[in-house]
């Protein structure tokens, strides 16, 4: 299996499960079926960008806040990785 999707995968997991929200109840908020949205948190889907922003919406997080660390070889910092500025402090 491909470590960056399972990495995403436990992301959504970890997202979803902070919400209290099920599997089925984010896939509604997502319009993706849930068996589609079970393989995302399986890492075994490589989703599209449209379904990415999808889940991303449905969680209430960004894109950056879903894919963090996944990019950047889990750095837990991402501003350390020379290049990498995240949202709203590019303005700074």
């Amino acid at each position: 299996m491909n470590p960056e999707l399972l990495a995403l995968g436990e992301n959504i997991r970890r997202l979803r499960q902070s919400l209290k929200i099920s599997q089925e109840e984010l896939a509604e908020k997502c319009e993706l079926h849930r068996t589609y949205l079970s393989d995302l948190e399986r890492g075994n889907r490589n989703l599209s960008f449209l379904s990415l922003l999808a889940v991303a919406r449905g969680l209430g997080v960004t894109i950056w806040e879903l894919t963090r660390n996944i990019e950047t070889g889990g750095a837990q910092n991402p501003s350390a990785v020379e290049g990498v500025v995240p949202p709203g402090e590019r303005s700074k």
